[in-house]
């Protein structure tokens, strides 16, 4: 018994030294790439990618912003045995019987040693960052990926630097370029990813890749002048919340204490906005706001909502695929009629941009509450896009939409911001004239780059204070509490989804006054 006693403290004591190593080893990998940033002439912020492995410094120079990848450097020895270790190690984890996740480093460490021997810990910490990246992430620009602050990843041609589109900075030029024959295995293997494949017969795909992130990308001089190319529009795991909005001056508490209301009551709304002014995320944000109990049904061409009840169905048009035994395709237009049939309360449309709005409109009108956005600079220009070819809603259909939300990507201080511009209530419609009135409710202020009250939707008012059981007095009352809710809730710093959705169902059960 006692020579068991020993040999169970002396394996823990060797356990220990070898998990003190791979600490020390990662230190030692965290110190050089911290190194590297803060080497930077004209630093204007570092941030952790993927820690203790790749980080990002963003550097203004002659005006300009850049964005820098960081991550350890590899000796040309390293970079060799980096690639044979690689071709080795897929092989072997295709043919293993066990998870790939699991069998990864162990079996890339057997190889790492057989071509280094003698290799030393940090090293191998490095090798192994390098064959995580390759075999499981992006590869060069699996740190992009992570970024939570980068929305969108451009490749412009071979041996360009690669672009990206930074919520703070905007589009900013990056470190990486990628050669051309690199570049087209790159592209390959991204459309490979999404069940697609690249030739000079098919030179083009538009999909999602399996994190919901996506792809546009062209193949060689086919189509696009300058060669392989591609595009890939980030999936946030976790969207922004209405919290989120308020930080980020999108929209104002009292705005957001109103939508609140108006969600629970079944307004219809619509968002309105150019490219990249927000109007998925912002949809996305008040569908937080849905009673987790109701029936939610939305469809889009890619994957952008991610809402989290269980009673929610997500559609995704297949415009490339034809029902069986009829010429129909399998898009937005035959998605919706084919969602009315499923009992939605909330039915919620990604864009609408052809005939299928039609059918949306219908929808309000047999009392279906709908939320959907569309591309365009202001609401007058949404309603003559609704109105004419090749949407051609007729405008007495519009008169049961609710609220329309208008937003804008604009630039504060040099840096690209959103913000919602106006908010309005849809007071009347013209059948014959095809006029739509608006009455607005906020309206975004230059000078003080704030969200003004200059209304109220009285029609919205009246509709909430049916459907909730409110006298007008008590709509109030219940405004000014969600406004005070929100105000303690960005006091305490409610930042994560889950977070911010407990604390919506506390306050409906009444656990929060």
């Amino acid at each position: 018994m006692v020579a068991l006693s020993k040999l169970a403290k002396l394996f823990k004591r060797e356990v220990s030294k070898v998990a003190a190593l791979e600490v020390d080893a990662k230190l030692e990998v965290e110190k050089e790439v911290s190194s590297r940033v803060e080497s930077f002439d004209g630093l204007v912020q570092w941030y952790w990618l993927d820690k203790p492995y790749a980080a990002v410094a963003v550097v203004k120079r002659d005006g300009l912003y850049s964005y820098n990848v960081v991550t350890p450097a590899l000796s040309f020895n390293e970079l060799e045995v980096l690639n044979r270790v690689y071709y080795r190690l897929v092989d072997k984890l295709c043919v293993l019987r066990e998870d790939a996740h699991k069998a990864f480093e162990r079996e890339a460490l057997k190889l790492i040693k057989a071509y280094l021997p003698g290799v030393d810990k940090v090293s191998c910490e490095k090798l192994l960052y390098y064959l995580r990246r390759k075999v499981f992430g992006f590869d060069v620009l699996d740190p992009i990926f992570k970024d939570v602050m980068v929305e969108d990843i451009a490749c412009n041609g071979p041996d360009l630097p690669v672009f990206v589109y930074h919520m703070g900075y905007g589009f900013v030029k990056t470190n990486i370029a990628l050669p051309q024959d690199y570049l087209d295995d790159y592209v390959c293997h991204l459309a490979e990813l999404t069940g697609h494949t690249l030739s000079a017969g098919s030179p083009f795909v538009e999909a999602s890749l399996p994190d919901g992130s996506r792809l546009t990308a062209f193949w060689r001089k086919e189509l696009c002048d300058r060669g392989t190319s591609f595009s890939i529009r980030k999936f946030r795991y976790e969207p922004l919340t209405p919290l989120d909005l308020i930080r980020l001056n999108t929209f104002s508490i009292d705005s957001i204490a109103l939508l609140w209301l108006l969600v629970e009551s079944g307004a219809n709304m619509l968002v309105v906005g150019g490219t990249a002014s927000g109007k998925t995320t912002t949809l996305n944000a008040l569908c937080l706001f849905i009673p987790e109990n109701r029936r939610v049904v939305s469809i889009e061409d890619t994957r952008e909502l991610k809402l989290y009840h269980d009673n929610w169905i997500p559609l995704i048009a297949r415009e490339d695929r034809q029902v069986e035994g009829s010429s129909e395709r399998m898009g937005s237009m035959f998605l919706l009629k084919r969602a009315l049939r499923m009992r939605p309360e909330y039915l919620l449309v990604g864009e609408v941009r052809g005939k299928e709005a039609r059918i949306m409109f219908q929808a309000m009108n047999t009392g279906h509450i709908v939320y959907s956005t569309i591309h365009a600079g202001s609401a007058e220009e949404a309603f003559i896009r609704l109105t004419n070819p090749p949407i051609s809603v007729p405008p007495a259909m519009m008169l049961p939409l609710d609220i329309v939300i208008v937003q804008a990507l604009t630039q504060r201080e040099g840096k690209d911001v959103r913000r919602c511009l106006f908010i309005a209530e849809v007071e009347e419609v013209s059948a014959s004239q095809g006029f739509v009135k608006l009455s607005p409710i906020y309206s975004y202020d230059l000078s003080s780059d704030s969200l003004i009250p200059v209304g109220q939707p009285k029609k919205a008012i009246k509709k909430a204070c049916i459907r909730l059981g409110f006298s007008e007095s008590q709509f109030f009352e219940e405004f000014e509490a969600r406004k005070a809710c929100l105000y303690k809730a960005l006091l305490r710093g409610v930042s994560k989804v889950d977070d911010f959705l407990k604390l919506v169902r506390s306050y409906r059960r009444g656990l929060i006054v």
